[in-house]
Protein backbone atom coordinates (compact mmCIF):
# COMPACT_ATOMS: atom_id res chain seq x y z
CA UNK A 1 0.00 0.00 0.00
CA UNK A 2 1.17 3.14 -0.81
CA UNK A 3 1.26 6.01 1.34
CA UNK A 4 1.03 9.71 -0.30
CA UNK A 5 -0.48 13.15 0.31
CA UNK A 6 -4.03 13.36 1.53
CA UNK A 7 -6.08 14.61 -1.58
CA UNK A 8 -6.72 18.29 -1.25
CA UNK A 9 -10.13 19.42 -0.42
CA UNK A 10 -12.22 22.01 -1.61
CA UNK A 11 -12.78 24.72 0.77
CA UNK A 12 -14.24 27.84 1.86
CA UNK A 13 -11.85 30.30 0.28
CA UNK A 14 -11.07 33.78 3.39
CA UNK A 15 -10.62 36.77 2.21
CA UNK A 16 -9.42 40.06 3.61
CA UNK A 17 -13.24 41.13 3.73
CA UNK A 18 -13.90 37.41 5.84
CA UNK A 19 -11.20 39.08 8.35
CA UNK A 20 -13.10 40.24 11.70
CA UNK A 21 -11.21 43.15 13.42
CA UNK A 22 -12.00 44.30 17.12
CA UNK A 23 -14.15 47.20 16.40
CA UNK A 24 -15.32 49.85 18.93
CA UNK A 25 -17.05 48.15 21.07
CA UNK A 26 -14.40 45.57 21.79
CA UNK A 27 -12.15 48.23 22.14
CA UNK A 28 -14.37 49.88 25.07
CA UNK A 29 -14.79 47.38 26.88
CA UNK A 30 -11.49 46.31 26.74
CA UNK A 31 -10.49 49.59 28.43
CA UNK A 32 -13.97 50.24 30.28
CA UNK A 33 -12.05 48.22 33.98
CA UNK A 34 -9.86 51.60 33.63
CA UNK A 35 -12.22 54.09 33.33
CA UNK A 36 -12.80 54.95 37.26
CA UNK A 37 -8.88 55.33 37.38
CA UNK A 38 -8.42 57.77 34.45
CA UNK A 39 -11.86 59.34 35.33
CA UNK A 40 -10.11 59.71 39.07
CA UNK A 41 -6.47 61.13 37.57
CA UNK A 42 -8.38 63.76 35.39
CA UNK A 43 -10.70 64.94 37.85
CA UNK A 44 -7.58 65.22 40.50
CA UNK A 45 -4.41 65.70 38.64
CA UNK A 46 -5.39 66.57 35.36
CA UNK A 47 -7.89 69.20 35.80
CA UNK A 48 -5.79 71.12 38.69
CA UNK A 49 -2.43 70.34 36.76
CA UNK A 50 -4.59 72.52 33.84
CA UNK A 51 -5.99 75.51 36.60
CA UNK A 52 -2.27 76.03 37.77
CA UNK A 53 -0.32 75.88 34.22
CA UNK A 54 -3.28 78.62 32.86
CA UNK A 55 -3.00 80.72 36.59
CA UNK A 56 0.53 81.01 36.16
CA UNK A 57 0.50 83.31 32.94
CA UNK A 58 -2.14 85.24 34.30
CA UNK A 59 -1.93 88.86 36.19
CA UNK A 60 -4.16 89.30 39.36
CA UNK A 61 -6.15 91.78 37.76
CA UNK A 62 -6.55 89.65 34.16
CA UNK A 63 -4.69 89.11 31.50
CA UNK A 64 -2.02 87.14 29.92
CA UNK A 65 1.52 88.14 31.49
CA UNK A 66 5.05 86.15 31.52
CA UNK A 67 6.05 88.47 35.11
CA UNK A 68 5.14 85.49 36.85
CA UNK A 69 7.47 82.80 35.09
CA UNK A 70 10.27 85.72 35.49
CA UNK A 71 9.68 85.80 39.21
CA UNK A 72 9.52 81.90 39.84
CA UNK A 73 13.18 81.75 38.37
CA UNK A 74 14.93 84.06 40.29
CA UNK A 75 15.73 85.09 43.58
CA UNK A 76 14.89 83.04 46.28
CA UNK A 77 12.80 80.80 44.17
CA UNK A 78 15.55 79.99 41.87
CA UNK A 79 17.69 78.70 45.05
CA UNK A 80 14.31 76.51 45.72
CA UNK A 81 14.84 75.25 42.74
CA UNK A 82 18.04 74.20 42.94
CA UNK A 83 17.98 73.24 46.09
CA UNK A 84 15.53 70.55 44.93
CA UNK A 85 17.23 69.50 42.26
CA UNK A 86 20.75 69.05 44.17
CA UNK A 87 19.19 67.09 47.04
CA UNK A 88 16.91 65.02 44.36
CA UNK A 89 19.92 63.71 42.76
CA UNK A 90 22.23 63.28 45.94
CA UNK A 91 19.55 61.36 47.52
CA UNK A 92 18.68 59.46 44.67
CA UNK A 93 22.07 58.89 43.48
CA UNK A 94 23.22 57.87 47.66
CA UNK A 95 19.98 55.84 48.25
CA UNK A 96 20.55 53.98 45.08
CA UNK A 97 24.48 53.07 46.06
CA UNK A 98 23.81 51.84 49.44
CA UNK A 99 20.40 50.52 48.54
CA UNK A 100 22.07 48.10 45.69
CA UNK A 101 24.68 47.14 48.23
CA UNK A 102 22.66 46.11 50.58
CA UNK A 103 19.99 44.07 48.44
CA UNK A 104 23.29 42.47 46.86
CA UNK A 105 24.16 41.50 50.62
CA UNK A 106 21.26 39.99 51.87
CA UNK A 107 20.18 37.93 49.03
CA UNK A 108 23.55 36.49 48.75
CA UNK A 109 23.71 35.45 51.87
CA UNK A 110 23.31 31.96 53.00
CA UNK A 111 21.19 32.93 56.08
CA UNK A 112 17.65 33.26 55.50
CA UNK A 113 16.58 34.52 58.81
CA UNK A 114 18.59 37.66 58.47
CA UNK A 115 17.27 37.98 54.43
CA UNK A 116 13.80 38.25 55.87
CA UNK A 117 14.26 40.32 59.08
CA UNK A 118 16.10 43.26 56.81
CA UNK A 119 13.44 42.69 53.97
CA UNK A 120 10.81 42.97 56.42
CA UNK A 121 12.27 45.89 58.04
CA UNK A 122 12.88 47.72 54.62
CA UNK A 123 8.98 47.28 53.56
CA UNK A 124 8.22 48.94 57.23
CA UNK A 125 10.61 51.85 56.45
CA UNK A 126 9.38 52.34 53.36
CA UNK A 127 6.25 52.76 54.31
CA UNK A 128 7.22 55.08 56.98
CA UNK A 129 6.83 58.49 54.91
CA UNK A 130 5.87 61.78 54.99
CA UNK A 131 4.50 63.67 58.48
CA UNK A 132 5.14 60.98 60.60
CA UNK A 133 8.22 60.39 59.56
CA UNK A 134 9.41 64.00 59.67
CA UNK A 135 7.62 64.10 63.53
CA UNK A 136 9.82 61.39 64.67
CA UNK A 137 13.35 63.06 63.70
CA UNK A 138 12.19 66.43 64.78
CA UNK A 139 10.84 64.86 67.78
CA UNK A 140 14.25 62.64 68.58
CA UNK A 141 17.04 64.26 67.27
CA UNK A 142 15.24 68.42 65.71
CA UNK A 143 15.09 70.68 68.18
CA UNK A 144 16.64 72.00 71.77
CA UNK A 145 13.88 69.39 73.26
CA UNK A 146 14.81 65.93 71.37
CA UNK A 147 14.89 62.96 73.04
CA UNK A 148 18.03 61.42 71.27
CA UNK A 149 20.05 65.22 71.08
CA UNK A 150 19.65 65.52 74.69
CA UNK A 151 20.86 62.33 75.12
CA UNK A 152 24.18 62.59 73.32
CA UNK A 153 24.26 66.12 74.92
CA UNK A 154 24.53 64.26 78.43
CA UNK A 155 26.86 62.07 77.73
CA UNK A 156 29.39 64.98 75.92
CA UNK A 157 28.11 65.13 71.95
CA UNK A 158 26.32 68.25 71.41
CA UNK A 159 25.25 67.77 67.31
CA UNK A 160 24.52 71.25 67.70
CA UNK A 161 27.97 72.54 67.88
CA UNK A 162 28.82 71.17 64.89
CA UNK A 163 25.85 73.32 63.15
CA UNK A 164 24.10 70.28 62.44
CA UNK A 165 20.36 70.48 61.99
CA UNK A 166 17.68 68.68 60.26
CA UNK A 167 16.60 72.10 58.93
CA UNK A 168 19.31 72.21 56.18
CA UNK A 169 19.72 70.89 52.93
CA UNK A 170 21.82 68.25 54.24
CA UNK A 171 19.37 67.29 57.49
CA UNK A 172 16.79 66.97 55.36
CA UNK A 173 18.44 65.09 52.68
CA UNK A 174 19.41 62.87 55.97
CA UNK A 175 15.87 62.06 56.88
CA UNK A 176 14.82 61.29 53.22
CA UNK A 177 17.94 58.83 52.89
CA UNK A 178 15.92 57.17 55.89
CA UNK A 179 12.74 56.41 54.01
CA UNK A 180 14.55 56.11 50.22
CA UNK A 181 17.30 53.50 51.27
CA UNK A 182 14.87 50.90 52.10
CA UNK A 183 13.02 51.38 49.74
CA UNK A 184 15.91 50.95 46.90
CA UNK A 185 16.59 47.91 48.72
CA UNK A 186 12.77 46.56 48.16
CA UNK A 187 13.08 48.00 44.99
Amino acid sequence: MAVGPAPARAGPTITSHDVKMPGTRAAVRAWAPLSPFLAWMLVFLGVPAVAVAVAAFQRPTGGITIKNLQIATSGTYLVGFENSLKMAAGTALGAGIVGAFVAYAIFTSEHDGVRRLVMTASAVLANFGGVPLAFLFIASIGGSTALVSNWLRDIGIDLYAHNITLYSLWGVGLVYMYWLIPLMVLV
